[in-house]
């Protein structure tokens, strides 16, 4: 604003110095005709307005382009913050879309994957009189896992029960079991699956249904796993096993009455599978936070091996973490994964 009057009061300055130079000139050459002698200061007065009017008029056109050329760089300016506004509108939008489909398409894969494992043929389960004793333990300490590799045979490896447990702890020595899992499979398809909570002898603690959600209303009247693990060996028959952590589950269900370790068969765990196939993230020292962190400046795969992050790596569709027929059937199509990988 202030710019603009000036401009104005410069224009205003021009008219009259060009009037004034006007008057003082064709005054001196009157006064000259007429033989006065300070006639010529008049025209030479009058020759100086016209330069300095001329002067005046150039520094106006300056101030004129200088103007034009700053409300061309706002106008260029106001263009340019409307263009990416409207960019960042289009990604604001676009943003919103690719949510609203992963969560159509994340939707869709829940509804997929229940309905796979509500289509597996459930086979009845028979409750036996008496709780199971407790076979030799023995094997669990000699334990070994199969590995997959390029020299495996691929034949059979297709044919297995994958099994799951969900527990009131950690310690298969104190703790219990609270939901068995098993799905069989012939050549990676499941043609069955073996599931039932179970009832411990003491109350669930809080810890433990945080994480698999199972209460003590929802084992009531359910039988205790001794009581059924005669049926789950039955169901394994001979088949290779298959669990992810399988150590676990394993400890777990021979302790309580599950013998495994009757006939020679194989045992696969793809926690075991995936640490060789997939490298983990390393951690380094932050001593702002004092405490270890992810670097993710190292060469890595996966930031660790648990199920959720590998099922997460190789896009297999995961839902109901810690219950134990979706791990089970989760663990089942990471096993087929490694074996690929690993062809």
């Amino acid at each position: 604003m202030q710019k603009s009057r000036n401009k104005t009061l410069e224009k205003i300055g021009i008219k009259i110095l060009l009037i004034l130079g006007i008057f003082l000139f064709f005054s001196g050459i009157f006064f000259v005709l007429l033989g006065l002698g300070f006639g010529w200061g008049f025209i030479v007065i009058g020759a100086l307005c016209f330069l300095f009017r001329e002067d005046s008029r150039i520094t106006l056109e300056e101030l004129n382009e200088e103007e034009q050329q700053e409300a061309s760089a706002k106008a260029e300016l106001k263009k340019r913050q409307l263009d990416a506004h409207e960019s960042l509108k289009r990604i604001q939008e676009n943003l919103k879309r690719m949510e609203e489909e992963s969560a159509r398409k994340r939707e869709k894969e829940e509804i997929d994957f229940v309905q796979a494992l509500e289509e597996i043929p459930l086979v009845p389960i028979s409750i036996s009189e008496s709780a199971a004793p407790q076979p030799d333990i023995s094997g669990l300490i000699d334990l070994k896992f199969s590995n997959v590799t390029k020299k495996t045979s691929r034949q059979k490896l297709g044919n297995f029960v994958v099994i799951d447990v969900e527990t009131t702890g950690l310690s298969p020595s104190k703790d219990e079991i609270l939901e068995i899992a098993a799905i069989k499979y012939i050549n990676f398809s499941p043609i069955a699956k073996f599931v039932t909570l179970t009832s411990p002898t003491k109350h669930i603690p809080t810890s433990a249904t945080r994480i698999n959600g199972i209460s003590d209303v929802m084992v009531e009247g359910f039988p205790h796993f001794k009581y059924i693990a005669k049926s789950l060996e039955d169901f394994l028959g001979k088949d290779n096993i298959v669990g992810h952590n399988l150590e676990f589950d394993l400890s777990f269900i021979v302790r309580n009455g599950v013998n495994v370790f009757s006939c020679n068969r194989k045992y696969y765990n793809t926690l075991d599978i995936a640490r060789k196939t997939l490298k983990k993230a390393k951690k380094k020292w932050n001593p702002d936070l004092k405490e270890y962190e992810i670097d993710y400046d190292c060469d890595y795969d996966v930031e660790n091996h648990k199920l959720g992050t590998l099922c997460d790596h190789y896009c297999i569709p995961y839902f109901g973490s810690h219950r134990a027929l979706a791990d089970c059937y989760a663990t089942a199509s990471l096993f087929k994964w490694l074996e690929l990988v690993r062809r």
